[in-house]
């Protein structure tokens, strides 16, 4: 059972950082950890934390570049390859995506209740946070920014100046058109793109703007809108904020 568990845990993508070290600690608890060698070692055979990582890159590329680029005890940084910055920029155009699930779940839950649904976009969780609609905002802006600075373009402009559930729609909308329309060898050289942040001192390099800005970020946002509606009543769940995925039989 235990056993089993553990695997459940490295196939849903949880990975040792960004997530947390449950999956990790589940299987270090199980059998002895050879740290010279980096890995999980069972019995004769050699559970190698390689082969955890690129399972985990299957499922849920972008939790997988944060376990992948950070150093667990010994092991040495390694350097992300141009399809895992489409890969990740792909996981994030899903986790936009799962707003407009939310958006339509907002307005069935206002019609329902019978007032404005313009209401929700202007709630916030605490005084000094963005409402709904900056949410949203902001979680396209992180996406359309990563999609364009790492393939060395520049983003579309967008005026924030949406008020109505369809202008928020059409927002998300037009980011994720931008998003997927970015081909994947645009990347090639996303990693010596140097890119700067307006509220981070200094400049960062386009593995570190994709690690600790674009990935974090989009999710923030995401779940934030979540919390939102989920907060006021709205009908949406986890499975709402997963999005789609891509299952097989075994």
């Amino acid at each position: 059972m235990a056993s089993s568990r553990s695997n459940a845990f490295a196939h849903v993508g949880i990975g040792r950082s960004i997530v947390g070290e449950v999956a990790t600690q589940k299987l270090e608890r199980q059998v002895p950890a050879d740290r010279a060698q980096c890995g999980l070692v069972e019995s004769k055979r050699a559970v190698s934390l390689g082969n955890l990582l690129e399972s985990e890159m299957k499922v849920f590329p972008a939790y997988a570049f944060a376990v992948s680029c950070q150093s667990v005890t010994s092991r040495k940084h390694m350097s992300l390859e141009s399809p895992m910055y489409a890969q990740a920029i792909a996981q994030c155009v899903q986790a936009v995506k799962t707003m407009e699930t939310y958006l339509d779940k907002a307005e069935r839950f206002a019609n329902a209740k019978k007032f404005d649904v313009a209401v929700l976009l202007s709630t916030r969780l605490a005084p000094d946070m963005g409402g709904l609609l900056y949410q949203i905002q902001s979680a396209c802006d992180y996406l359309k920014g990563g999609a364009a600075f790492l393939s060395g373009q520049q983003p579309p402009r967008h005026e924030d100046n949406e008020q109505t559930l369809d202008e928020a729609r059409a927002r998300i909308r037009k980011t994720i058109d931008f998003a997927e329309g970015v081909a994947v060898d645009q990347y090639a050289d996303a990693a010596n793109q140097i890119v700067k942040v307006s509220w981070v001192p200094g400049k960062l390099t386009g593995e570190n703007y994709l690690l600790q800005i674009v990935i974090p970020n989009v999710y923030f946002h995401v779940a934030m809108a979540y919390a939102i509606l989920r907060t006021n009543g709205v009908d949406v769940g986890k499975l709402d904020f997963i999005g789609s995925v891509n299952a097989f039989d075994a």
